[in-house]
């Protein structure tokens, strides 16, 4: 079980809802880590469906399909449905995600992987509109789905920073400076994060 009492006690002692509003929380947290979205996730089960385990077992399970949905989905993107399947299947197979999966206090490793992975697709997507609005709405989509990856797990924030050099996927191939100009709401994110 690890920390997942430690979490539940966590989420029972504090007032509701303290973990998008209360940043004196995560002081007292030992790692000191700002994840508010790790404890809404686990809070909505609770909410939802009292102590019983089965059903934050079963939204575990849940978040690892949708990841591998989600990941094959963005690999598409550069690579043909072989190797989209293969590198979701490593994904998959592989030890460390093996382990997440009974672990409901690494939840947010999934959620944020999910969030980062469609925040990579929703960029992908502003490029191929780019230069016009709907290439924008897309690059505020990717920035929001960025900064909500940054909120469930501190390994999503450097990824602003290496979308600007992901291969484009369109027929269409800008300027660096294009590239630079869409970051720019991610940057923003990144800003708010960091405050």
């Amino acid at each position: 079980m690890y920390d997942d009492f430690f979490h539940l006690r966590y989420l029972l002692s504090h007032r509701p809802f303290w973990y998008l509003f209360d940043a004196s929380g995560y002081r007292e947290f030992p790692g000191q880590v700002l994840t508010p979205l790790l404890f809404f996730s686990l809070d909505m089960d609770r909410r939802g469906f009292g102590l019983d385990p089965l059903p934050f077992y079963l939204h575990q399970l849940a978040a690892l399909s949708v990841c591998a949905a989600v990941l094959y989905g963005v690999l598409r993107l550069w690579l043909p449905r072989l190797w989209a399947a293969a590198g979701t299947w490593v994904f998959l197979t592989g030890p460390v995600t093996a382990s997440l999966a009974p672990l409901l206090m690494v939840r947010h490793y999934i959620e944020a992987t999910v969030l980062a992975a469609l925040a990579v697709g929703a960029w992908a997507g502003a490029l191929q509109r780019f230069p016009g609005a709907g290439a924008w709405r897309r690059a505020w989509l990717s920035a929001g789905l960025y900064f909500a990856a940054c909120m469930t797990k501190e390994f999503a924030v450097p990824l602003f920073a290496l979308l600007p050099f992901l291969p484009a996927t369109g027929t269409w191939r800008e300027d660096f400076r294009d590239r630079l100009r869409l970051v720019l709401p991610h940057a923003a994110a990144f800003l708010v994060y960091l405050a």
